[in-house]
């Protein structure tokens, strides 16, 4: 009986590690987002049909979708369209390095080459020690440029 209760144990925890994290946002149906931004996406993206939309705040909703085998998202607001891209973490090498020395015990959870604004471009890199969550800010060389304060984001 003990080995069998431990071996559900184990299983449960197996699939509680093997599961992906959930979006810290409301996805939300695309009928549910405001037409200019659908629009504006689907003029930008011509031929991607499978985007999820999330809700980020009243004002700002997010297209995350598949381009030519990557990861990306567009981010909408009525001031601006930012674009960002989701990058493998086996090509940011300098920024693995950078947070194994200078944030001990934290791991890299996601790193996005995103718009800073119009003419610029940045990786921010999501980083986490158990419920310890940073965000720190590279440039384009991989080079660190700040940890970005909580309450700003991106």
């Amino acid at each position: 009986m003990k080995k069998a209760f431990l071996l559900v144990c184990c299983a449960a925890l197996a699939v509680a590690c093997g599961t992906s994290k959930k979006s810290t946002y409301e996805v939300v149906d695309e009928r549910d987002v405001p037409e200019k931004f659908v629009k504006d996406f689907k003029r930008q993206k011509p031929g991607i049909e499978q985007v999820k939309w999330e809700k980020i705040d009243s004002l700002t909703y997010r297209a995350n979708f598949t381009s030519n085998g990557n990861k990306a998202r567009m981010q909408f607001t009525n001031a601006s369209v930012l674009s960002s891209w989701i990058i493998p973490l086996e090509y940011c090498e300098n920024i693995k390095s950078y947070v194994t020395a200078n944030y001990k015990d934290f791991k890299v959870d996601e790193v996005v080459l995103a718009d800073k604004d119009k003419k610029t471009k940045a990786y921010f890199v999501t980083i986490s020690q158990k419920k310890t969550v940073k965000e720190l800010e590279f440039d384009v060389t991989q080079q660190f440029v700040r940890e970005v304060p909580a309450e700003t984001g991106k």
